[in-house]
């Protein structure tokens, strides 16, 4: 596959679409955990909470996506059906399901109730170095310089926002990341 060619627009706005759903399902979690402007999910009293567990709201956002995917087969004519899976890949799937989703949606919940949901959203922005470099370790795939200077420039505006000084009249945030480390 050229790299270089134009990417085609459906898959374009499919990406935008998760980026939209990803961010919509971090302010879900922020609000369900208690989070809001005066406080963090971790500094709210446990009646705040009334979803609080972060293992109950994993299931239910997982479930949701098993039923977007559901609804999206029927409607491209594709199909979902088990018997279709070869049996050596139900271990390498339900690996997936479990770190790749599960478990890791409950690190991301933990450390948005101590650092707040923009601040982990903010740090969740090197996803793709991490992805990136992974690429490269585990299936030898070779970055080009200008996806190498994206990968840094990710990298410092991470280390830009969370370290420089708040602007004036700025609300203070409801604890500061340094205590948290």
């Amino acid at each position: 596959m050229d790299v270089r060619a134009a990417a085609p627009m459906p898959g374009l706005l499919l990406i935008w679409a998760s980026a939209a759903i990803y961010s919509a399902w971090i302010i879900l979690s922020a609000r369900l955990s208690g989070e809001r402007q005066d406080r963090l999910g971790s500094d709210a009293p446990a009646a705040a909470t009334p979803v609080g567990d972060a293992a109950v709201t994993t299931a239910v956002m997982m479930t949701a996506t098993a039923a977007v995917f559901a609804l999206g087969s029927l409607v491209s004519g594709h199909s979902l059906d088990p018997r279709a899976i070869p049996g050596a890949a139900w271990p390498l799937l339900v690996g997936v399901g479990f770190v790749a989703s599960f478990l890791a949606i409950q690190t991301f919940y933990a450390g948005t109730r101590r650092i707040g949901a923009a601040r982990a959203a903010l740090l969740s922005t090197v996803e793709p170095v991490v992805i990136v470099a992974l690429a490269w370790l585990v299936l030898d795939q070779r970055l080009a310089p200008i996806q190498l200077a994206g990968a840094a420039l990710i990298i410092v505006g991470v280390v830009i926002a969370q370290t420089a000084p708040r602007p004036r009249g700025a609300p203070e945030p409801a604890t500061p990341l340094e205590a948290e480390l």
